[in-house]
């Protein structure tokens, strides 16, 4: 019984102090922002990572392309058909999964290219390499707001000061900005 209680506090002692180093390891699936872009290579492979997401049935891999169309007469859904409905009856509320997983996913896009955006400057090399992915995130950037406010706001034309699309040009993940009008959308997409 003593054996037993000896090598049962001896486990209980080695979990506790051996678990330290376990703890604190750099997890082998994801890296910090700090390093994932230092370099021309990592910033390549940044921007491949900002194409695939844009690949997304919730972009331009199906939504994006049949959300507008859904919209208008220009389809007939089948009598079965459990997609784009509250979007073809126009009775889209905040949780009509298209549309939230339209706007979710273009702002996961957008905070991607601010990311690159936020980091380019500082990468190793040249200039040209740097001017040229700091010109692909920004016409990322500026391509997914067109996208949204496209989507999500009246047209420009007479409806310059209503409500339009946050425009977010830090990344931020948990920031729920508040929207900007129209006018304001449409010169941020020209400036980038």
């Amino acid at each position: 019984m003593m054996k037993k209680t000896i090598i049962t506090l001896i486990c209980f002692l080695g979990i506790f102090t051996s678990c330290n180093d376990y703890l604190t390891r750099t997890p082998y699936v994801s890296i910090s922002s700090d390093v994932a872009i230092i370099d021309a290579r990592s910033a390549d492979l940044a921007l491949m990572g900002l194409y695939h997401l844009m690949q997304n049935s919730s972009a331009y891999g199906r939504d994006m392309l049949v959300i507008p169309d859904a919209a208008t007469e220009n389809n007939i859904l089948s009598p079965s058909a459990s997609r784009f409905v509250a979007i073809s009856q126009w009775t889209v509320s905040h949780s009509t999964g298209e549309s939230n997983n339209l706007w979710l996913q273009c702002y996961r896009i957008i905070n991607a290219a601010n990311e690159i955006l936020k980091r380019v400057d500082n990468i190793k090399a040249t200039d040209a390499e740097r001017q040229a992915f700091k010109g692909e995130a920004l016409a990322v950037r500026a391509l997914m707001h067109f996208e949204m406010v496209r989507i999500y706001a009246q047209p420009y034309r007479g409806n310059e000061s209503s409500m339009g699309i946050p425009y977010v040009l830090e990344p931020a993940i948990y920031d729920k900005p508040a929207r900007d009008d129209v006018k304001t959308v449409y010169n941020n997409i020209i400036s980038d």
